[in-house]
């Protein structure tokens, strides 16, 4: 074996493998923590309450992104920062099945908390945060709903 590869078998090569995996991380009806190593949540149940979705820490390099596969009709999702990150970027947010491009951007301002994604959000909309520096989240994503004026807010 050559001396700058890694033995398939060796913890070294594990560990490695291990830290770049894209880890997915299905989410029901609850309140959750995304795991540090966890770049893909998708949520799997509409949430029968308000569920509140902690972040990692944001660390530059970092990106989780958001899926919905289900209809979230009943609740909201409640994104919110560990530590003392913050979030900053948009959302775009549009109606399902509106020809006339009713819709709305979300600003997320430099200085946000926490981002509620509200009621009827529609299967395969999805937010992604991206980290290029510690300490704050971008946030984009588009996000499909059933009426007008139903988009995120932020805190």
């Amino acid at each position: 074996m050559r001396a700058d590869k890694l033995n398939k078998n060796s913890v070294a090569y594990v560990s490695l493998k291990k830290e770049q995996m894209n880890e997915y991380q299905a989410i029901a009806d609850a309140a959750a923590t995304v795991a540090e190593n966890t770049s893909i949540v998708v949520f799997t149940a509409d949430a029968t309450s308000s569920r509140v979705i902690t972040m990692p820490l944001a660390l530059a390099g970092r990106q989780v992104k958001f899926l919905w596969q289900v209809e979230q009709a009943t609740s909201d999702r409640v994104l919110t920062r560990a530590s003392s990150d913050d979030f900053v970027g948009q959302i775009n947010c549009s109606v399902q099945g509106d020809g006339a491009g009713d819709g709305d951007v979300l600003s997320v301002t430099d200085g946000t908390v926490a981002i509620t994604i509200v009621d009827d959000v529609n299967i395969g909309s999805e937010v992604n945060c991206y980290c290029a520096v510690d300490g704050q989240w971008i946030i984009t994503g588009h996000i499909t709903y059933d009426a007008v004026g139903s988009i995120p807010t932020i805190a």
